[in-house]
């Protein structure tokens, strides 16, 4: 995936997301977070694990995405076991 290229990621984070487990991370002030690991397969047709935190916002109805980073470490375990093969 090209630099700046965030429509790409956002439509691969949707298309798999409703397939993927949310997992409870924590609660605070702001709401309830849960986190959601989606594969993503890249330009090079690696896939690279994608860690996505949702906040459930104190009286909302729909999560909202707080962020999202590559799991590296993830990533290495992935490359090491084979399954970043194209």
């Amino acid at each position: 995936m090209a630099a700046g290229n965030w429509e790409t990621l956002r439509d691969a984070i949707r298309e798999r997301l409703p397939h993927r487990p949310a997992v409870f991370d924590k609660r605070n002030e702001w709401g309830t977070y849960f986190e959601v690991v989606v594969p993503v397969r890249g330009p090079n047709g690696k896939e690279a694990p994608v860690r996505t935190y949702w906040i459930y916002g104190f009286g909302e109805d729909v999560p909202r995405l707080a962020t999202l980073f590559i799991d590296t470490e993830e990533w290495d375990r992935w490359e090491r076991e084979g399954r970043g093969a194209p």
